[in-house]
């Protein structure tokens, strides 16, 4: 379901240009501004000490010497093995992950409270988490089991550009992230992968309207934008697909049939006889997504229902089109057809 207001992140590896571009994007739509990890709350601290390489997290020598001894036993093996990757991933890669989730675990009251007060820009998100920590050996469940309570966002748009950029626009490293090039170059793979560009790393992505985005399950739509172009061109191109994706959400109304009734199940806000001058009515992605067991006749039914409403609203002599969307699933695909009442007497479908 969609925030109480637009809630979008700016994504991307380190260097690309995220803090500029989300703070372009804020005063421009007059949002709030966050930023992850956010350092000053507790997590946040114990995240940054990481960093900054001032603590590892390590199995204890006397395990280590004991599982790598000629004679160490198959239990004390296994033991080393369990501590050192638990369920078969790195254990300094899982305590990472758990830290970043409780770091927005702890600013999710401020999150929850700014997106009730208006849109939100944020600074990376979820996200970065989970192409961070794929890259360094941890499972999509894991990650995904974690992130699970946190909000997702309304969209996330990710700033591309090669690994070894990062050196040539911050020569001097604030973190161990910015030093590791291989660690750079997995997690521009997953942001690459995320936004559905399966291409060689060297090729840039290809920007023009229309700006497509990707749904990332647990982790929303997600668009990308090459970031080595001028820092002013990548700010407005974003903006462009920010303000793209606000008027597509404005003119959105949910109308999904359920069980016979004009419920919508994202209850979204669908008054009726659901008639309107301004703006289609359609169904929400969300809802989209639920199966339905369509047949012809109760979609003939459907639109029967739909028309006659229609015709009530217009009794008065209003004479405005009345544009009504509904979605038919056919056996292999769903296919939405609009139905335009006009009421000079001619019905067309379009």
């Amino acid at each position: 379901m969609p925030n109480q207001n637009p809630f979008i992140v700016i994504e991307g590896i380190d260097a690309s240009g995220k803090a500029s571009v989300a703070k372009f994007v804020a005063e421009s739509l007059g949002a709030e501004l966050v930023s992850f990890p956010q350092y000053k709350n507790t997590s946040g601290q114990v995240v940054l000490s990481n960093l900054q390489q001032y603590w590892h997290c390590d199995v204890s020598a006397a395990l280590f010497v004991a599982a790598t001894d000629a004679d160490a036993t198959q239990e004390t093996i296994a033991a080393y093995l369990a501590v050192a990757k638990p369920h078969g991933m790195p254990l300094s890669a899982v305590v990472r992950q758990a830290l970043q989730t409780a770091n927005r675990c702890e600013a999710h009251g401020a999150l929850t409270a700014a997106l009730a007060r208006g849109k939100v820009v944020a600074d990376r998100y979820t996200l970065s988490g989970f192409v961070y920590g794929v890259a360094e050996g941890l499972t999509p469940e894991y990650i995904r089991n974690l992130s699970a309570p946190l909000l997702v966002p309304d969209l996330t748009i990710v700033l591309d550009i090669p690994a070894e950029l990062v050196s040539e626009r911050r020569p001097q490293a604030r973190d161990a992230n910015e030093l590791n090039l291989p660690l750079l170059r997995a997690t521009r793979k997953g942001y690459r992968a995320a936004a559905g560009l399966w291409l060689e790393e060297a090729t840039a992505p290809k920007i023009g309207e229309p700006w497509e985005a990707r749904d990332v399950p647990g982790f929303g739509p997600v668009a990308i934008v090459d970031a080595t172009q001028p820092l002013d061109d990548v700010r407005q191109q974003v903006l462009a697909i920010v303000l793209q994706h606000l008027a597509a959400r404005a003119q959105r109304v949910c109308l999904r049939v359920r069980e016979g009734s004009y419920t919508p199940r994202c209850r979204s806000a669908t008054p009726a006889p659901f008639v309107t001058g301004r703006r289609d009515l359609v169904t929400c992605q969300q809802c989209l997504a639920i199966p339905l067991p369509w047949d012809q006749e109760r979609a003939d039914a459907t639109e029967a229902r739909i028309m006659e409403k229609v015709r009530e609203a217009l009794t008065d002599g209003d004479t405005m089109a009345v544009n009504v969307a509904i979605t038919k699933a056919a056996p292999a695909t769903k296919v939405p057809f609009t139905v335009t009442f006009d009421p000079t007497g001619t019905d067309r479908d379009a």
